[in-house]
C-alpha cells in the first residue's frame, strides 16, 4: 500500500469522524436527557394523580406509562439524528409488529390483562389477595405482572394473565373479616350447653368486635365427634391473633366444663394362632 492510499484511508476516517462524531455525541446526550426526563415526568404524573386522590394502583400504572412513552420519543429522536426517517421506521415497525406480536402473545396477553385489572379494579395496592397461585399483599401492579408480598416476606411476581384467568379472592375489600374455627366435641355433651360455653369464651376475647354477632353453629355429626364452627368478626390485622385465641380458648373452656374433645383411638387385638404340641 503506497502513501497515497494510506492518505486516502486517513482522509476517509477523518471525514467519518467529523461527520458522525457530533451525531454520536448528540445521541448520547439525547439518551441521557431522555432517561432523566422519563423518570422526572413519571414522578410528576404519579404525584399529580395522588394529589388528585386517584387510586394508588392507577397512579403507579399511569406513571410507568408516561415513563415508557418518553423513552419511546427519545429513541425516535435518536433515529432522526442519524437520518433515519421515523415515518418509514414506524411503517417498518408496524409491519414487524404483527410478527413480533405473534411471538409475544403471552406478553401482550399479560398487558391486556393489566389493562383489564385497571378498568375493573378487583384489588388495589395494599390489598391482601389470593390470585394466580399466590397469597399476600399487593405491592405493585405493572403493565405485565403484579408483585405480591407474602406474610413471610417473600416477593412473588405473578403474570397478569394468570390473575385474570383464575379466581381473585380479595380479603380486604371490606373493613372486617369473619374468623371461622372448627371444633369437635364428644357426643355426651349437650349441644345447647356446648354453645353456651363456647359463646361465652368468644365474647371474652378482647379483639373480637362486640358490634358484630358471635355464634357457634352445629355443622355435623362426625364419626367420633359432634362438629361445631365458631364464628366471630375482627379487623383484618387481628385475624391470626383472634384465630389462635379462639382455638386455644375452646380447649380451655371445654375442658373446664368437663366436655371432652375426642380424638381417634385404635384398638389392637392380637390373635395367637400357635398350637400346642
Amino acid at each position: 500500500m503506497d502513501a497515497a492510499q494510506i492518505q486516502g484511508h486517513v482522509d476517509t476516517a477523518i471525514t467519518m469522524v467529523v461527520e458522525y462524531a457530533p451525531r454520536v455525541i448528540g445521541v448520547v446526550i439525547i439518551l441521557l436527557v431522555g432517561r432523566w426526563l422519563s423518570g422526572h415526568f413519571g414522578r410528576l404524573v404519579g404525584v399529580a394523580m395522588r394529589k388528585a386522590q386517584v387510586d394508588e394502583t392507577l397512579s403507579y400504572f399511569g406513571a410507568n406509562l408516561v415513563r415508557y412513552f418518553v423513552l419511546l420519543v427519545t429513541a425516535l429522536a435518536c433515529l432522526e439524528l442519524f437520518g433515519i426517517k421515523t415515518t418509514s421506521f414506524v411503517a417498518v415497525l408496524a409491519a414487524a409488529g404483527f410478527a413480533i406480536g405473534m411471538a409475544l402473545q403471552g406478553s401482550l396477553g399479560n398487558f391486556a390483562s393489566g389493562v383489564l385489572l385497571l378498568i375493573f379494579r378487583p384489588f388495589k395496592i395494599g390489598d391482601v389477595i389470593d390470585a394466580g397461585g399466590a397469597t399476600g399483599g399487593v405491592v405493585s401492579l405493572g403493565m405485565f405482572a403484579t408483585t405480591i408480598q407474602t406474610p413471610d416476606f417473600k416477593v412473588i411476581t405473578v403474570a397478569n394473565g394468570a390473575i385474570t384467568d383464575g379466581n381473585i379472592t380479595n380479603y380486604t375489600s371490606f373493613p372486617l373479616r369473619r374468623v371461622d374455627v372448627d371444633v369437635g366435641v364428644a357426643y355426651d355433651a349437650e349441644p345447647i350447653k356446648v354453645k353456651e360455653v363456647l359463646n361465652k369464651m368468644l365474647g371474652g376475647i378482647e379483639l373480637v368486635l362486640g358490634s358484630e354477632p358471635v355464634a357457634t353453629v352445629l355443622t355435623g355429626l362426625g364419626a367420633s365427634s359432634v362438629d361445631y364452627q365458631m364464628r366471630v368478626y375482627c379487623e383484618h390485622k387481628d385475624y391470626w391473633t383472634v384465630r389462635e385465641a379462639m382455638t386455644q380458648g375452646a380447649w380451655y373452656a371445654l375442658n373446664e366444663a368437663g366436655m371432652g374433645i375426642p380424638y381417634n383411638t385404635l384398638d389392637l387385638n392380637i390373635v395367637s394362632n400357635s398350637t400346642k404340641t
